[in-house]
């Protein structure tokens, strides 16, 4: 892809420094589906493969807040971190991700999973693809 080798490290960290932090854009019929959820008592947390640290936390929580008008409790992994060890650290529930890596992971730690399809992961596992929110909030 690059014809150089590339800092991946700070190629994220300029992701999580800019303003776009600010204002990613929601998945398709996650407004709608997450709202619906959240008003029926459903809890939700966010798990981020990025630095530990509290500006861009801040950020990530901001942005969300933003889209869904409600608080979203954010973790961050650390650059290389897996999410295993945070979503152990909660009782079995419902996990959604789109990466294969952390989807077995949710699984690992008890959660049931629900992977939302990209052309990136199209690997079976043990979790239920989905397209979007909207499937999830149907089931």
């Amino acid at each position: 892809m690059f014809d150089h080798p590339v800092d991946q490290k700070k190629l994220v960290s300029n992701f999580f420094e800019s303003d776009y932090a600010d204002r990613c854009p929601a998945l398709e019929h996650s407004v709608e589906s997450v709202r619906e959820l959240y008003d029926l008592g459903f809890d939700f947390i966010g798990i981020t493969a990025c630095e530990d640290n509290e500006s861009l936390i801040t950020k990530r929580q901001r942005n969300l807040l933003s889209i869904f008008k409600f608080n979203i409790p954010v973790y961050a992994t650390g650059f290389h971190g897996g999410k295993e060890k945070i979503l152990q650290s909660f009782s079995s529930s419902i996990w959604v991700e789109d990466h294969i890596e952390n989807a077995i992971a949710g699984h690992r730690a008890g959660h049931r999973v629900f992977l939302i399809d990209h052309p990136y992961n199209k690997e079976e596992g043990p979790y239920t693809r989905v397209k979007n929110w909207k499937e999830i909030k149907d089931i």
